[in-house]
């Protein structure tokens, strides 16, 4: 309760100090007769102090995210939780620092006549946004799993992260779930094709339709990226965490819901999908508990994202 109380006053604190320093650069550019500048202004010091704030309440003010000098971190459910909790901020807070140093940029090019590197209106900026999401992301699950140790990464029960060799028949397993999953995404979008005009305009259809330099590094980012990184949260920290409490089962039917539900925003325009993105997630727990390492896991959820996009992709 205490460590909550702190967060709460941290972020009133955080808000206030902010919204002064907005309210003072808009009275400053209003007296100076410069009021044209006031929206950048305010949005660059806006985005930028967000996601500083952000990081900083990661890295040190979320439960499970300190310890004590010279002790491991502990790892229980709502270390779990938090985790998660802390990935999809730090995706929020690396892409609006972005946006905020993008804004900064703004400025000085009307302010000294540079030329742009990505300008606001970049069709390249969804995708720029994305992938400091994900290496805000990549760099929280970094810390995290060292702050757990080699012991705890590699310890291959329920309540261990399992990043460990499986047995081969684990891998073939995967690979034969993949397949299963697939046949059934090409026979859903089959059966109830999607609406391809309410899927424009959302996130993926910009990132699908941005610049050709960044189908490549956009690929690495589902086909692999993406399934490490989840499946080390999902079936790694949080899936340990919960066991350590309440055992594997229940861990396996947890992480199985927040998966899906993380996943939601992707599948709100087409809810047949839940029904594969529901599969694949049973099936990624079941492995982590059948074969006691999250590796055959993250072969599947690669495969499967490999297959989901070549099925898109051949609709179109």
């Amino acid at each position: 309760m205490t460590r909550i109380l702190w967060m709460v006053l941290w972020a009133v604190t955080w808000a206030v100090v902010f919204l002064l320093g907005a309210a003072l650069i808009v009275a400053a550019d209003m007296l100076s007769h410069h009021g044209q500048r006031n929206i950048e202004l305010v949005s660059f010091s806006g985005f930028f102090a967000t996601g500083s704030y952000v990081f900083l309440l990661c890295f040190s003010g979320l439960p499970g995210a300190r310890s004590p000098a010279g002790q491991p971190a502990t790892l229980g459910a709502m270390d779990g939780i938090w985790a998660i909790l802390a990935f999809l901020l730090l995706q929020g807070a690396g892409a609006v620092t972005l946006l905020g140093v993008t804004y900064a940029e703004d400025l000085l090019v009307h302010h000294w006549q540079l030329p742009y590197v990505v300008h606001l209106m970049s069709p390249a900026l969804p995708f720029l946004t994305v992938m400091a999401g994900e290496l805000a992301a990549c760099l929280w699950v970094a810390w995290y799993l060292r702050r757990l140790g080699p012991e705890r990464l590699a310890d291959g029960s329920a309540s261990g992260v399992a990043w460990r060799p499986s047995e081969w028949r684990g891998y073939y397993t995967a690979v034969g779930m993949s397949v299963g999953v697939l046949l059934l995404v090409a026979g859903i979008t089959r059966l109830v094709p999607p609406d391809m005009n309410a899927l424009k305009g959302t996130g993926f259809d910009e990132l699908a339709n941005g610049p050709a330099w960044t189908m490549p590094f956009l690929l690495l980012l589902i086909v692999f990226l993406g399934p490490a990184l989840e499946e080390l949260l999902f079936r790694g920290i949080m899936f340990a965490g919960l066991a350590q409490r309440f055992g594997g089962n229940w861990a396996w039917t947890v992480t199985t819901l927040v998966f899906v539900a993380v996943h939601a925003p992707e599948k709100i325009h087409y809810p047949a999908g839940f029904l594969d993105v529901g599969l694949a997630a049973v099936a990624l727990g079941w492995l982590r508990l059948r074969f006691n390492s999250i590796r055959p896991g993250m072969l599947l959820h690669m495969l499967y994202n490999a297959g989901s996009m070549l099925v898109v992709a051949g609709m179109k």
